[in-house]
């Protein structure tokens, strides 16, 4: 289903659960939600899911789907506002996340705003000071490594902020982050599984990153290894070139960024190539879509559901008065 029929369709659903019915009240069966919307039964599943993730409904055996959150609960959140703050200056990044925000928060009546991140230093006390001076109601952060002091700082005055990186120093930060290991290990079974025996990622990042070990790690239980190259200098896109022009069909190709994606897209351009064999780790949808190679599968979550998520968690905390339980997960 297309990203803005799935939001209206979601608006559509919260409206009728909040305005039609109470508290307590059972609510339509996921048949009856597919027809009265005019929807599959597995994109009814789904609008369910994120409805009971938001606290809205539960879903009780033998009873079926059950409000639990009544139109006071939701009008409440009317006129709150929401800034997605990102340190990250590529808009193919952060569009989408808050996309996902913006999404989510406009069935509430939740304002959004979108904030490209200027200062330099972002681990230092007044980067804590500028957060709270922005007078939000909720930050999401996005690509900030080592701001640990400045949004212990900003939390402890009273601004709830939500991240798309897990900071092991502050444990009591809410964060929702793609599983780096465990997509990257399947991308590399899923490249195995295809007959490749030969394998490179390619990524900004430095060589010892959680993605690049997981990809390894699941082509060494073949015997094989796989070759990183960094992609963020000259040479390492003169590498990547050479890589490109020797790929035979047994070639494996994983993209751990999607900036690097960019790099490949305009290298097999130059070169007239496509690879049989390629994945990437993330991007704005389910699939990678190039200037000139055919779309490219994405083994992690979108960066628009991570928007989604990461706005259901302060959805939650406006609504219970708690973070939902567990603070930080990899998904």
């Amino acid at each position: 289903m297309p990203k803005k029929v799935y939001a209206d369709f979601i608006r559509a659903l919260r409206r009728d659960v909040v305005t039609s019915y109470s508290s307590g009240d059972k609510y339509l069966s996921i048949r009856e939600i597919g027809e009265k919307f005019n929807v599959s039964i597995q994109t009814a599943q789904k609008g369910i899911k994120e409805l009971k993730e938001s606290g809205l409904v539960k879903c009780k055996p033998n009873s079926g789907i059950i409000v639990t959150s009544n139109d006071y609960n939701i009008r409440k959140l009317e006129g709150k506002t929401i800034f997605v703050i990102s340190n990250m200056q590529d808009g193919h990044f952060f569009s989408s996340f808050f996309d996902g925000v913006r999404n989510h928060a406009s069935a509430f009546g939740i304002n959004t705003e979108f904030k490209l991140n200027t200062m330099e230093n972002t681990s230092s006390l007044a980067f804590g000071e500028y957060l709270t001076s922005l007078k939000a109601d909720g930050l999401v952060m996005l690509s900030f490594p080592n701001s640990e002091l400045p949004f212990y700082h900003a939390m402890r005055e009273g601004v709830d902020i939500v991240s798309d990186i897990i900071l092991d120093n502050l444990p009591i930060l809410p964060a929702v982050q793609t599983f780096n290991y465990k997509h990257s290990f399947d991308a590399g079974i899923e490249l195995l599984e295809r007959g490749c025996s030969e394998f490179y990622v390619f990524g900004y990042y430095k060589k010892q990153n959680k993605r690049f070990i997981g990809f390894d790690d699941a082509v060494r239980t073949a015997g094989l290894k796989a070759e990183y190259v960094e992609i963020s200098s000259i040479s390492g896109i003169t590498e990547t070139a050479e890589i490109l022009m020797n790929c035979s069909e047994e070639t494996g190709l994983f993209i751990g960024d999607y900036s690097s994606a960019y790099v490949i897209d305009s290298l097999c351009m130059r070169q007239n190539f496509k690879p049989r064999n390629i994945l990437i780790y993330d991007t704005d949808t389910e699939y990678f879509k190039a200037n000139y190679l055919p779309p490219i599968k994405a083994v992690g979550p979108s960066f628009n559901i991570l928007g989604e998520r990461l706005c259901q968690v302060l959805v939650h905390k406006w609504q219970t008065g708690r973070y939902p339980e567990p603070l930080q997960v990899k998904i």
